[in-house]
């Protein structure tokens, strides 16, 4: 998260959600910090877990702006 963040500004008030595969849910909690994490299987799992938490949270009504970085490698 220190990597992303030196290169990414966030502010006080910014939310971060990470999705990944429970498969890496372990190595990922060891270096992801202030984050929440969530965790679903199937191919695009990570994808759909953070697009689904999107809607039902409201985020557009929560938030000005919506940033989404995705890879897998």
């Amino acid at each position: 998260m220190s990597d992303y963040l030196r290169r990414v500004p966030a502010g006080s008030l910014d939310q971060f959600v990470v999705g990944v595969n429970p498969r890496s849910l372990a190595e990922v909690g060891r270096v992801i910090h202030g984050a929440q994490i969530l965790t679903r299987s199937s191919p695009d799992g990570a994808d759909s877990v953070l697009a689904e938490m999107a809607v039902n949270d409201r985020i557009d009504l929560r938030f000005e702006r919506m940033v989404i970085g995705s890879g897998d490698g």
